[in-house]
């Protein structure tokens, strides 16, 4: 990766605190399922609206089975040769009842070795990890990308939007 042009992407302060390298268990989730893409990096124009929807509608209030309430869980996945990925945004759960709301998935997040960035700061530190993650640290650490998807945990309580965010961020290892 050219650092320099990396260096261009990041918006206000750049300081990145090493990941913990971690083992989960699976986490089922219930949510919504929202499209966007990697093209132009529209995933970062999109993802916050998505999130903002998902509160304005309250659809956190009709998960059943919470096992984290106030933690929410956003999920890339489902990735097309185009840039196209959907993003899930929803809540875990003990168990995934037979019959959801109309609207809601379920989407179970394979355990296993995780790689976890702890996340406090505005918005843009939140984007701008995303970027170091695959632009400079998985590049240069000694792990490879697993199977599975990316997913982060936002703390809702401990978050305001857009200057105060409190997010992990787990990327899968082999």
């Amino acid at each position: 990766m050219d650092f320099l042009v990396f260096r261009q992407t990041i918006k206000g302060e750049i300081m990145m605190n090493k990941p913990t390298i971690t083992t989960l268990d699976d986490i089922r989730i219930i949510g919504r399922r929202f499209r966007t893409s990697l093209q132009d990096e529209q995933h970062f124009k999109d993802i916050p609206g998505f999130y903002y929807e998902f509160g304005r509608n309250q659809d956190y209030l009709r998960i059943p089975n919470k096992a984290a309430e106030d933690m929410s869980y956003g999920i890339a996945c489902e990735f097309e040769d185009d840039g196209g990925f959907s993003f899930v945004i929803g809540e875990a759960v003990h168990h995934v009842p037979d019959e959801l709301s109309e609207g809601f998935i379920s989407v179970v997040l394979p355990g296993g070795k995780h790689a976890e960035f702890k996340v406090t700061g505005d918005a843009d530190l939140v984007q701008n990890t995303r970027r170091y993650i695959y632009g400079t640290w998985l590049p240069q650490s000694n792990y490879e990308r697993g199977e599975g998807p990316d997913f982060e945990v936002t703390d809702v309580r401990g978050s305001r939007f857009p200057e105060a965010m409190r997010v992990s961020i787990y990327i899968p290892l082999l």
